[in-house]
């Protein structure tokens, strides 16, 4: 990219990705993740289509963003269910609650659908199974795009998920068994692929 013309672009989104990805991580409440979780794909997006001039890239970002909005959509739900029932947006406070509380803070039909949720949020942003395609046409943005930024960033924020919310899982507690599953499945359908 030594000689793109459009350099100061690349670099002005992917130190916006960055800066994303950074606030992600250091989120200590819930709109403060969610915000960040939306801002890493509104940066993908860009950084997908970068060559904007290509059909191909324009089409790829655009499936980025719309699989992910499924994730993102997925999150957003669990997030009013959780901020709704424990009367808080602070993860430690969530936590407290849930420590005193126990399970009991949700009845089994909503433990189960915020179970689903999560895999869904999870499993979008992580590109397994049934969410993977848009991770595969990232490669149509610069290489340091697709090898570094999404193989490497990108899907690790819906593993960081899972850990952010690792405490909550006293209360989703089909979610470690269907994410399990998930990831099994991908796995061995990733195996496959790479033996032919």
């Amino acid at each position: 990219m030594k000689n793109d013309p459009h350099i100061i672009r690349f670099l002005s989104y992917i130190s916006l990705f960055l800066f994303f990805m950074m606030v992600l991580v250091t989120a200590s409440n819930l709109i403060l993740f969610f915000f960040a979780w939306e801002g890493v794909g509104v940066t993908s997006y860009l950084l997908i289509s970068f060559w904007f001039t290509k059909i191909s890239a324009n089409k790829a970002a655009i499936k980025a963003m719309i699989i992910n909005k499924i994730g993102d959509t997925a999150l957003l739900v669990i997030f009013i269910i959780v901020a709704l029932q424990t009367k808080s947006v602070d993860f430690y406070t969530i936590y407290g609650i849930i420590k005193q509380f126990g399970p009991e803070i949700f009845s089994f039909n909503e433990n189960l659908f915020l179970s689903v949720m999560l895999t869904i949020a999870v499993t979008t942003k992580s590109a397994q199974l049934f969410f993977h395609s848009w991770l595969i046409d990232a490669m149509e943005g610069p290489t340091p795009v697709s090898a570094l930024l999404h193989s490497a960033t990108m899907v690790t924020a819906g593993i960081y998920l899972y850990l952010k919310l690792y405490p909550c899982l006293v209360m989703f507690s089909y979610t470690p068994l269907l994410l399990l599953l998930v990831g099994s499945i991908t796995t061995i359908s990733a195996a496959v692929v790479a033996c032919f």
